[in-house]
């Protein structure tokens, strides 16, 4: 099996670097999706960006954040393609498809809601 994946690799060098590419992306979208449900958005942190937006009009409007991200994020894919060009929006617009999608959808329970470990708030 090993051997094959790598005689895999060797012939196909470009599809395997696209193939970790997205891997990495998906990955990073998974923990980073996580991180809201169960701690950012139960415990009112709003962190920056476009996002940290999100997080405020959740608690304040309830909408939700993943929702509210990506279309905030809608004019920032139109600047990258016209600056950085087809490939590098491509892969923006995925990872942020599939981070405001992990947002919204992972059925998770909030990890604490205990002050001390959320932000300081007036009793």
């Amino acid at each position: 099996m090993v051997k094959s994946v790598r005689s895999a690799i060797s012939r196909h060098p470009a599809a395997a670097e696209r193939f970790f590419s997205y891997s990495q992306i998906l990955l990073g979208a998974i923990i980073a999706g996580a991180a809201y449900p169960l701690f950012m958005t139960p415990n009112h942190i709003a962190p920056g960006g476009i996002t940290g937006i999100a997080t405020i009009l959740n608690h304040l409007m309830g909408w939700r954040v993943g929702a509210v991200s990506l279309i905030l994020n809608i004019p920032l894919f139109l600047i990258s393609f016209r600056a950085m060009g087809r490939i590098f929006a491509f892969r923006s617009i995925i990872a942020t498809l599939l981070f405001t999608l992990f947002i919204d959808i992972l059925p998770l329970q909030p990890m604490t809601h205990d002050p001390l470990l959320g932000p300081c708030r007036a009793a």
